[in-house]
């Protein structure tokens, strides 16, 4: 069968590359974090920024990546379901002949 629904293949092309960028940016505020003492002079105020950064890497990317996943599975599930009802017409379409 020909492949489908490119927009939505492009939507998840996207989500998932909005993943990796978050990492690559969640992992450039830790380190700028931990690497300017002008603006972050104490441990006591890294820590907080250091923590939302941290909770902003593990929820920002598995939310954008299951929302990536999900579009794959709802293309997935439909073409499964245009290819079952493709099969079973070509099988009624046997069984009509010999009956």
């Amino acid at each position: 069968m020909k492949r489908r629904f490119l927009a939505l293949r492009i939507v998840s092309i996207i989500f998932k590359i909005l993943g990796v960028l978050n990492v690559i940016a969640m992992i450039g505020v830790i380190g700028y974090t931990l690497l300017n003492a002008d603006a972050f002079p104490t441990m006591q105020t890294k820590l907080p920024v250091i923590g939302g950064a941290v909770a902003g890497l593990l929820v920002g990317t598995v939310i954008l990546f299951a929302i990536s996943q999900y579009l794959d599975l709802m293309m997935a599930l439909e073409l499964n379901t245009r290819m079952s009802n493709a099969y079973l017409q070509r099988m009624g379409k046997v069984m009509k002949e010999r009956l």
